[in-house]
């Protein structure tokens, strides 16, 4: 149960400003320890989520950092003393329009894509937010693997997205990197991996470029195995752990590939293979 729980929110974000620690938690038949251990899980949590929504990939907005730890702690069962619902009220506003919609429990549509999972996830998280000009409809599902598929549609409606590779930060490391093979243009994926004591987690995540002010974003999260035997000196993963990133890695790049076949990257590709270049 533990790790399931600790993955849960492992796709939404990674960065903390601090103030979320000045308020009060409390969960039956729990102690100071075990709010240490659950707090620096949706820390790690909400700021690598953070980090993927921002503007530009490369500063963490805070606001959305201390959204995304609460609702994390709120996952494991804590609550605040005071009025949650009153100190989200501010910065949470009711958009007008919907961005996404679910068509049924494994598809949802939005930004002229359909994206359909495996039907061996649920659906635990549908909803849509806004945090100033920004708007965020969030996907959330749970695998019987004890893997997690996190999807946000996102609109910025003051500012462009600059169109940079998916950013992997700390406690995670880059295994591989890429574009997506039918929207060259649009689709930039990452699959990465890291040790977060006593776990080993890998994902595959991506940005899918659908506008200049509207983007989707896929994060993938599995438990990685423990290595076997002895690790090798400056050898980060154990031979074991590489064949299954491995494996999860070119799974779920064929997955995006599936669903993300719209866009210029189509006529870009065709150029290419007529070897007139670009």
């Amino acid at each position: 149960m533990k790790v399931n729980m600790q993955f849960f929110y492992l796709i939404v974000a990674l960065f903390l400003t601090g103030c979320t620690h000045t308020q009060v938690w409390e969960k039956a038949g729990s102690n100071q320890q075990s709010f240490n251990l659950d707090s620096r899980e949706c820390e790690l949590f909400a700021q690598q989520v953070a980090l993927q929504q921002s503007e530009t990939g490369k500063r963490a907005d805070p606001v959305f950092f201390n959204k995304v730890y609460t609702e994390c702690l709120g996952a494991k069962g804590w609550r605040i003393k005071t009025n949650a619902a009153e100190l989200d009220k501010e910065h949470v506003l009711e958009p007008v329009q919907q961005l996404a919609q679910s068509i049924n429990s494994n598809s949802v549509k939005g930004f002229g894509q359909t994206i359909t999972v495996p039907d061996s996830y649920r659906l635990v998280v549908n909803k849509q937010f806004q945090i100033g000009l920004t708007v965020i409809h969030q996907f959330f599902w749970k695998g019987e693997d004890s893997s997690f598929i996190n999807i946000l549609f996102q609109e910025n409606k003051a500012a462009p997205f600059e169109q940079i590779p998916y950013p992997v930060s700390e406690p995670y490391m880059l295994y591989t990197s890429g574009e997506g093979e039918k929207a060259l243009e649009r689709l930039q994926w990452a699959t990465f991996f890291g040790y977060i004591e006593p776990d080993w987690i890998m994902g595959t995540g991506a940005y899918y470029y659908a506008s200049k002010k509207q983007r989707i974003i896929v994060a993938i999260t599995k438990p990685l195995i423990q290595p076997t035997g002895e690790m090798v000196p400056n050898v980060t993963l154990s031979r074991d752990q590489f064949l299954e990133i491995e494996k999860f890695s070119d799974q779920w790049q064929i997955w995006l590939d599936q669903q993300f076949q719209q866009g210029p990257g189509r006529l870009k590709k065709f150029i290419k293979a007529l070897n007139f270049g670009v």
